[in-house]
């Protein structure tokens, strides 16, 4: 499927559909991805439906292949229309039923889980007492999880009798929160500029839970502001880093954040707490402009053949001949592929 005269075409917007058509385009340039959804006899010979209980019994996977081979017939040019894809997603979730901007994370969520559930090795879920990783492979095991699912530890210690609770969680794509700098005469947001590696860093800073947000410590059998710190244990072999430019105001509805400038490398290190390191290189950055609900999506995908760069904004699809994919101020998500050429 994968050829160089390929993958160039844009994704026509059909009602506020960016978020989903810079999403699509990223992933469609993941080849390992792609080679699993858009072999369509491979596709076949994976389709878990014979649970009720699990996935779209093909729906979501088969039009996301349909999809993809659509985006890498050889020398096309003219943008694809992805009605069929728009379809299948509404069916499955009400959510995409109209025409309202989404978010773009939330969407790769779900698109991810309906892809890994439809092609997921587990047929009927045995039902796990805790959510380690090995009990987590024995109700979620796909191609999906195989490529994008990573761990995190929770560790809560309670201020009182120090008693200490671990939790792992699974995650697909992983949020990192970004500093919100005040200066000193306004109260508005700073504008300095953010690296990828201090984010990382951020995830882990300990913070005492709010009041409204208290722990139950069995030991003292009360509820407690604990301190809670969060780590990334297990890493990826494509790595998906949402930043968190939004986030609930004090009235609990959506305000945006989106002026941080963020910096981040093409080639990326990140050692996780169990003291392994991955080394990656970029594949794709999602940008966001705008405000939740009424801003604009755009695409950076490094091409899976020529490794050329290319933009994409809905229907429209050009090389890019510079850097600018690394310095986009609106970088929402970036997508990172192990880099397996390094040697450690």
């Amino acid at each position: 499927m994968f050829v160089a005269d390929g993958g160039k075409s844009g994704l026509v917007n059909i009602g506020n559909t960016c978020f989903f058509n810079a999403i699509l385009q990223c992933l469609s340039h993941i080849r390992p991805l792609g080679e699993v959804f858009g072999n369509e006899a491979k596709l076949s010979s994976l389709l878990n439906t014979h649970s009720k209980a699990l996935g779209s019994h093909g729906l979501i996977a088969q039009a996301y292949g349909r999809l993809l081979r659509d985006l890498w017939q050889p020398a096309r040019m003219t943008p694809v229309r992805p009605a069929d894809f728009k379809r299948a997603i509404s069916r499955r979730n009400r959510r995409f039923m109209g025409y309202d901007q989404q978010d773009a994370p939330e969407f790769l969520e779900f698109l991810l889980d309906e892809l890994h559930e439809d092609v997921n090795r587990v047929g009927e879920k045995p039902y796990a007492a805790d959510r380690a990783w090995a009990n987590f492979h024995r109700r979620d095991d796909s191609p999906v999880v195989d490529l994008f699912q990573g761990q995190l530890r929770s560790r809560v210690c309670c201020p009182t009798c120090s008693k200490v609770s671990v939790i792992f969680d699974p995650f697909r794509s992983l949020a990192l929160p970004l500093p919100r700098p005040r200066t000193p005469c306004t109260g508005q947001e700073a504008s300095a500029a953010v690296g990828l590696h201090t984010a990382y860093e951020l995830l882990a800073k300990p913070e005492v839970l709010s009041h409204d947000n208290q722990w139950y410590c069995n030991r003292c059998k009360e509820h407690r502001q604990a301190i809670k710190e969060l780590a990334v244990w297990r890493l990826p072999p494509i790595l998906v880093v949402h930043f968190k430019r939004f986030a609930h105001g004090a009235s609990r509805l959506r305000v945006t954040s989106a002026t941080t400038q963020i910096t981040y490398p093409e080639r990326l290190h990140l050692d996780d707490a169990s003291g392994q390191g991955r080394d990656y290189r970029l594949r794709g950055v999602v940008c966001h402009r705008g405000t939740l609900y009424y801003g604009h999506y755009v695409a950076y995908a490094r091409h899976a053949v020529t490794g050329d760069w290319y933009y994409y904004d809905d229907d429209t699809c050009r090389r890019v001949s510079d850097d600018s994919y690394l310095g986009h101020r609106g970088a929402y998500l970036l997508f990172y592929e192990e880099d397996c050429s390094v040697q450690n």
